[in-house]
């Protein structure tokens, strides 16, 4: 009702709405009479008016529900009867809200989103290593990183400046630590040298005219001036910030005075003059290295990641007589390793057998007969060889097998399985031989039964001496080692690298890799200051692709007048 009046009642935390009916109202001195006396007929009483208020104030009656006023505190009102007050609740849609609980609607998903999305980001997104790779392109192809103060480790230096156009030692002295690097050239085939040097502000190029510099991460790198466009559109991205290179360092020395690192093309052009069939080019290898002080030799921790190939057997009773078998060897092995037996059967009856071993492997296995009295007869160990040729990039292998003393007839076994002959002339020639057959010659008293395909330097030789079971894949391959057996040849054992190294060996599977000439002639030039990291090398395989080792570190070359630093004149720094 119009007559109802609404007055609002404030208090700290609550607005009370108090509706008073009018007939409850308690008249004040000068206030109107009783609706009864003015509703005659029936009609609405007046509007009261801001001027009726006013009066009312002036005169000390202004209607209101506190005590009234000093002035009117004597005059006694007429009373009416009057009605209790009520609360009317308000609707609740009217009601004021308070405002936290939608600002926390929308605060709480957005503090819950933005804590997933830091967790997201740490778990995900790569984080930096620490090391120098911070500061080495994603787009290089491989590094040696050398730090320096360490003298061993800087026996590595010459080799790298060999290939940089000029570059010396004084040039780059107070670095921190200097990098050799492969980056993209006009071809994947054809990578560019560099050199990434930390430490120093600049590099002093006056007395190099064809090399020019690059600013990178917390370092200068030094390349051809020709290759500079390819480095300023590098993505700025680099191998630190990798994941797959993070999760490699995994069980490596942390800050290593040598750090080696390759992509899997890099990997499989490194490693290809030792073998003598194409690699897969799906390994990559991360490699630190820490040198002793005792002869140039240092410890090696290694991850080498091969997704498509099968891991070596990482334990074996036999490593130190695989050690001496290998020994009798021709000197002139290039690389030899050792396999358990049962891995090497392991690896013939693999579903991830290498693609051109696989006809082999489905020839034995037709003779599963033959192939398993054979295995049978096999005894501790097998050594794997290469040895040089007179044709670049050409490897022959050669294998010895132990047997058990008095055991099954190893030769008959051998005569079946000479029709699996010619599965093994695509693996070692690229072409079909299918009607090769064996013959048999004698070499030293030895009978030596043989297969060409197509020549004598292509062929599949066999003998068994004593309790040795010898397969060459050329004639003079085969005669080498009857001869280095006959010791009328030097062998191995008289190399000192595999010396050196040998001792090093355990009760485990290993490999052998010795650095030469040939391996860097057939090498890139790029590639060359990789290799010379290498004089010799023995890898125990751990697990899970991790490889332990040592390795003998090339002596440095006489010191020359080219090593002398011209005067400092400072290149112009190029930014990324």
């Amino acid at each position: 009702m119009l007559e109802d009046v609404v007055r609002p009642q404030f208090s700290h935390t609550h607005i009370t709405m108090i509706a008073v009916p009018a007939s409850s109202r308690s008249p004040v001195a000068g206030s109107d009479p009783p609706r009864a006396q003015r509703a005659e007929g029936g009609s609405l009483p007046p509007i009261r008016t801001m001027a009726d208020d006013l009066a009312d104030a002036a005169r000390g009656g202004l209607t209101g529900t506190g005590p009234l006023p000093p002035a009117a505190a004597g005059t006694a009102p007429a009373l009416s009867t009057a009605q209790p007050r009520q609360v009317v609740g308000l609707p609740a849609d009217a009601r004021p809200r308070r405002r936290i609980v939608p600002v926390l609607l929308l605060v709480l998903p957005l503090v819950v989103l933005v804590g997933v999305g830091v967790w997201v980001a740490i778990r995900l997104l790569p984080r930096s290593s620490g090391t120098v790779a911070d500061s080495i392109p994603s787009e290089a192809q491989a590094f040696v990183s050398v730090r320096s103060g360490d003298a061993q480790a800087s026996t590595l230096l010459p080799g790298f400046f060999a290939t940089m156009n000029g570059l010396q030692a004084g040039q780059v002295a107070g670095a921190s630590d200097i990098t050799y690097l492969l980056l993209p050239g006009p071809s994947a085939a054809e990578p560019v040298p560099a050199i990434l040097v930390r430490g120093i502000p600049t590099v002093d190029l006056s007395a190099s005219p064809a090399l020019g510099l690059a600013s990178v991460s917390e370092g200068v790198l030094i390349t051809d001036s020709t290759n500079l466009g390819r480095v300023r559109a590098f993505s700025g991205s680099t191998w630190g910030r990798e994941r797959a290179f993070q999760r490699a360092l995994h069980g490596l020395p942390a800050q290593p005075p040598i750090l080696m690192a390759a992509r899997p093309g890099v990997l499989a052009t490194l490693l290809q003059p030792f073998f003598s069939h194409p690699l897969s080019h799906d390994a990559s290898l991360v490699m630190a290295i820490v040198p002793s002080g005792e002869g140039g030799s240092a410890s090696v921790v290694a991850r080498v990641d091969a997704p498509s190939s099968a891991q070596q057997n990482a334990s074996s009773s036999a490593g130190v007589t695989g050690i001496r078998l290998a020994a009798t060897l021709p000197h002139t092995v290039m690389m030899a390793m050792e396999y358990p037996l049962r891995s090497l059967a392991d690896v013939l009856t693999s579903e991830r057998i290498p693609s051109g071993l696989r006809p082999v492997a489905q020839a034995l296995q037709e003779r599963s007969d033959a192939f398993g009295n054979l295995l049978q007869s096999f005894e501790g160990t097998a050594i794997l060889g290469t040895l040089p040729t007179d044709t670049a990039g050409v490897r022959d292998v050669v294998a010895l097998l132990t047997l058990k003393p008095g055991g099954t007839d190893t030769q008959s076994s051998l005569r079946v399985l000479e029709a699996a002959g010619p599965a093994f002339g695509p693996y070692l020639t690229g072409s079909a031989f299918a009607d090769a057959a064996f013959t048999e010659a004698t070499y030293r008293d030895v009978a030596v039964r043989y297969m060409n395909f197509g020549s004598p330097t292509r062929a599949l030789d066999y003998a068994v001496v004593d309790d040795l079971l010898i397969i060459a894949t050329s004639r003079s391959a085969m005669h080498a080692v009857l001869d280095a057996l006959q010791e009328a040849v030097p062998t191995l054992a008289t190399v000192e690298t595999f010396r050196v190294l040998a001792e090093t060996v355990d009760q485990s599977a290993w490999s052998f890799f010795r650095g030469s000439t040939a391996l860097q002639n057939e090498l890139p030039p790029a590639y060359h200051s990789m290799s010379a990291v290498l004089d010799g090398l023995v890898l125990r395989p751990v697990n899970d692709g991790l490889y332990t080792g040592a390795i003998l570190l090339r002596e440095p070359p006489p010191p020359s007048a080219t090593d002398i630093p011209a005067s400092p004149t400072p290149a112009p720094v190029l930014p990324l």
